[in-house]
């Protein structure tokens, strides 16, 4: 994530509301009876769901590389901590509760090497929520076309195949279609070895 993010930071929340693309209920319903949670929102860009999590009461750390984004998640909440890495590039000795990936796993290379590392990252019974595109979707293939365009590397992946990729990690997980362009995976931790 770089040219894309770094240059379109100022007008990222714009456009994702103009598109539509800002949707993020579903993942928010999924806290509505958690309280004080540790979350990790990895690609967490402009701090959308970061602040609304941090004012229902959870600890937030955004992990993204694009400093212009994340400038702008701390101006809405300086309650959110940021972490300006790829996540691949994480050491971190903190355990979260629940990792978030909103509109972001698509555009990491490495994504088994990814959900391992989220794997030793979440604490016992803890669980990574993935919301992605559906590669299949037309808008999707139109977005993913604008940011190839945009000179962003994309991996883009299917909700069936992600779900295979998280139980051959260590995670029992299950999929919830928003519809045709959006999808949901949910993992809980399970002993991976």
């Amino acid at each position: 994530m770089s040219y894309l993010f770094n240059y379109y930071a100022k007008c990222y929340d714009s456009f994702m509301k103009f598109f539509r693309l800002d949707r993020q209920e579903e993942i928010i319903n999924l806290f509505s009876d958690v309280y004080n949670m540790d979350v990790c929102d990895v690609g967490g860009g402009t701090g959308v769901l970061a602040d609304v999590l941090v004012r229902k009461g959870h600890r937030v750390t955004i992990i993204d590389p694009s400093i212009p984004m994340t400038k702008i998640a701390r101006k809405r909440n300086q309650k959110i901590k940021i972490i300006n890495k790829p996540i691949q590039q994480i050491e971190s000795r903190m355990k979260y509760d629940y990792i978030v990936f909103k509109d972001t796993f698509h555009h990491i290379s490495q994504q088994k090497e990814v959900l391992v590392k989220c794997h030793q990252m979440l604490k016992d019974e803890g669980k990574i929520i993935i919301q992605d595109f559906s590669p299949r979707s037309f808008q999707t293939k139109l977005l993913f076309l604008f940011e190839i365009c945009c000179f962003e590397k994309i991996f883009p992946i299917a909700d069936a195949t992600l779900l295979k990729m998280m139980g051959d990690v260590g995670y029992q997980g299950k999929i919830k279609r928003l519809n045709k362009r959006d999808y949901i995976v949910i993992g809980d931790k399970q002993d991976y070895e």
